[in-house]
């Protein structure tokens, strides 16, 4: 195992951090180990390891179609 001398410095909002700290408490794991293996997984897959996209903006009632309504609702 390498030796771990690296540091992250990372400015989250206190809820997310709160509830990302209940997860990983309940997973048995901490934040460095999360932010470990969020890094390895980038070394090896060469991307971030989750789908980066965003939101689409819902259309208006008007704007769609019946099918697409209906798949809506």
């Amino acid at each position: 195992m390498a030796n771990k001398t690296a540091n992250v410095l990372a400015r989250v909002g206190p809820e997310a951090k709160r509830e990302a700290e209940k997860v990983m408490q309940k997973l048995g794991i901490s934040a460095s180990m999360v932010i470990d293996l969020l890094y390895n997984q980038i070394i090896l897959t060469k991307s971030i390891p989750f789908p980066l996209a965003l939101p689409r903006e819902p259309k208006a009632r008007e704007e769609m179609t019946g099918e697409e309504f209906s798949a809506m609702i």
